[in-house]
């Protein structure tokens, strides 16, 4: 690895993206799991407003940190989650997802040293527009410079 990139480098940048489909099972086996009870009809659990940006963003998360420059063995965070939920996903319909690189920071920490916080935002959309919108923070830990 070359180090980091540099913020310009990456901030704008799309990811692949992709399509998102709920299984009713995946809802079901979600449910189980939380211990939550069965939503309305048709309805999936609010949580795949997480689940389904991660699914759905085109790319795993060693190609994430790669794209950034980093792997998982630097030990990478997740910083801030911010999902708006602007209305229930449902079971069995498929959305479109897209993924953008928002922001990309560089900090020094007394304890920590120097590390990178860079923002993704997924958006989960069906054809009336944005049903969920994620900004999710990655914290990614540099060797010092």
């Amino acid at each position: 690895m070359n180090g980091p990139p540099s913020p310009e480098s990456l901030v704008g940048r799309r990811l692949p993206g992709g399509t998102l489909v709920i299984a009713p099972t995946d809802d079901a086996a979600l449910r189980g799991i939380l211990g939550s009870a069965a939503g309305p009809a048709g309805e999936a659990h609010p949580l795949f407003g997480f689940i389904g940006a991660m699914r759905g963003m085109g790319i795993d998360w060693h190609g994430f940190f790669a794209l950034c420059g980093a792997s998982a063995d630097d030990g990478p965070m997740m910083g801030e989650t911010d999902l708006d939920l602007r209305r229930p996903l449902a079971t069995g319909q498929a959305y479109a997802v897209t993924a953008t690189i928002v922001g990309f920071v560089r900090k020094e920490g007394r304890r920590t040293g120097p590390f990178d916080v860079v923002t993704l935002q997924v958006d989960i959309a069906d054809e009336s527009g944005p049903v969920a919108v994620l900004r999710q923070s990655i914290i990614l830990p540099r060797a010092a410079r």
